[in-house]
């Protein structure tokens, strides 16, 4: 079966931003004559169809609960673009499919699947979930209840065997720790010297992955150089910062710096600008939000890793969109998205296609 042609995908392929496409097929104004022209030429070369059996199907409308960390404060690097992924989908299948949103802070999701599965028993109309991979056994535990409700749940960025579970959607955190490792080598290769590998948290499934990643490229490489690991992430984001800033005072300083994870390269960027050491270390970060943009821009970091959290979102709701409007399984379970490396030679073109200022 043909994939549907999403405006992602036309999005991508005329490298502007999919909430440009939005506005064009949804005749929303805000885009120029010639654009609006271009994007609908496009549209109809893919074989684009909206997805009309929204208006078509208004009695079979279906809830989705999305439990997801909120999106404000240290959320804003990562989760934000989560959530972005999750509302272009449901602007994209229109009112038949209706979000029940639950943004949680760290350290919450226990209560937030409580909540979720006492309304479920309680009779509350729940058709699937969306809900963020647990890594603690109590949210697991609970996440597991609510599928023997006989809910279909979708899984991000992680995977757990629970029952009800149609799906996972998931970034290639292996690949992503060799880039970064392949990178590091590369500009370590005359010279060698120490690594200072911002580590995340060791718990998270996703950060280990991405050290695991980076480990084994750089081993097989043979690379002349000590990898030093700093742990820290979320509440320890202040322990985190005065561990950095530490080894940054140090006379003998790293000689290239990485980050696992969003939060950890706007640490290391900060660590780097007050001790006036940018350019000085090369420094390679995770994601792009703001003020990684701007840190890629100014040379304080060399490259950076892109995981695409909004695409993720993006095709973990279609997965399940697709499992509960008309009965589509995903042909793999696990699903992996791409992962790539941004220099700032090729950061307009990400810069464009998420719609943030060029410059």
């Amino acid at each position: 079966m043909a994939e549907r042609v999403t405006m992602r995908d036309i999005a991508a392929r005329m490298d502007v931003s999919v909430n440009t496409v939005h506005k064009v097929l949804t005749g929303k104004p805000g885009v120029s004559e010639s654009l609006r022209k271009r994007v609908i030429a496009c549209a109809e070369n893919m074989g684009y169809r909206r997805n009309t059996s929204a208006s078509n199907l208004r009695r079979a409308k279906k809830t989705v609960a999305v439990l997801i960390p909120g999106p404000e404060g240290e959320g804003h690097y990562y989760y934000s673009y989560l959530w972005r992924g999750v509302e272009e989908y449901q602007e994209e299948a229109g009112d038949v499919l209706m979000l029940d949103r639950r943004p949680y802070q760290i350290g919450a999701y226990g209560k937030a699947l409580s909540d979720l599965l006492k309304e479920c028993l309680e009779g509350q109309r729940i058709d699937g979930v969306l809900a963020y991979a647990p890594s603690d056994e109590a949210s697991l535990s609970i996440l597991a209840q609510l599928g023997k409700t006989g809910v279909p749940i979708e899984l991000l960025d992680g995977d757990q065997h629970v029952p009800g579970r149609i799906g996972c959607m998931v970034a290639d955190y292996a690949t992503a720790g060799a880039l970064m490792a392949e990178q590091a080598a590369n500009i370590l290769a005359d010279r060698g010297g120490d690594i200072l590998l911002l580590a995340g948290d060791s718990q998270v499934k996703s950060h280990s992955e991405v050290c695991e990643g980076f480990s084994t490229f750089l081993d097989a490489s043979k690379c002349n150089c000590c990898v030093e690991h700093v742990y820290g992430a979320h509440t320890e984001v202040e322990l985190l910062r005065n561990k950095v800033n530490a080894i940054l005072e140090r006379s003998r300083r790293p000689a290239l710096a990485c980050s696992v994870f969003a939060v950890g390269s706007e640490v290391l960027c900060q660590g780097l600008h007050e001790h006036c050491l940018d350019g000085q270390i090369p420094a390679i970060g995770s994601d792009l939000f703001p003020e990684s943009i701007e840190a890629l821009r100014q040379g304080t970091f060399c490259n950076l890793i892109y995981k695409d959290p909004c695409g993720l979102a993006f095709k973990a709701m279609e997965t399940l969109g697709n499992y509960l409007l008309w009965g589509e399984k995903p042909e793999e379970q696990v699903s992996r998205g791409q992962v790539e490396m941004v220099f700032r030679s090729n950061l307009p073109q990400y810069c464009r296609h998420m719609g943030f200022p060029l410059n």
